[in-house]
């Protein structure tokens, strides 16, 4: 199994195709801490063989530098038998609401299937730029 694209966005549905806003950002501006973010969703694309076919657990996992988790959505994915040809592609959105953080720095979202790391996207938690 292999992601196609995962990204951060501000907000996503996927009734039919995915709709996004707010897509690809990499920095929250947080002026005092602790400092709690409204939404962002997680947007990821998987595509699988007939042989990967079947019910994944699948957990998004926002971490901090330390490697201490901040918040995580638990689901599952289901990789169909294709109809025609041998892959099949499975997308998710996991929103992640009201997440708190505790310091400035680097974070990352890590997708995991079936214990599995797939992909992992890097943020910033940053005081906002002076303004002069």
């Amino acid at each position: 199994m292999e992601v196609d694209f995962a990204f951060l966005c501000d907000y996503a549905d996927l009734s039919g195709k995915i709709n996004a806003l707010g897509i690809g950002f990499d920095t929250i501006y947080a002026p005092d801490l602790p400092a709690t973010h409204p939404r962002m969703d997680v947007v990821v694309q998987f595509r699988g063989s007939i042989a990967e076919a079947g019910r994944k657990a699948l957990t998004v996992q926002v971490i901090d530098a330390d490697g201490n988790a901040v918040s995580n959505v638990d689901t599952e994915i289901e990789i169909r038998s294709p109809d025609e040809g041998i892959e099949s592609v499975a997308r998710v959105c996991c929103m992640f609401s009201n997440v708190t953080y505790d310091h400035h720095g680097d974070y990352a979202v890590h997708i995991v299937v079936d214990g599995n790391e797939m992909k992992r996207i890097g943020f910033r938690v940053l005081a906002p730029p002076a303004t002069s």
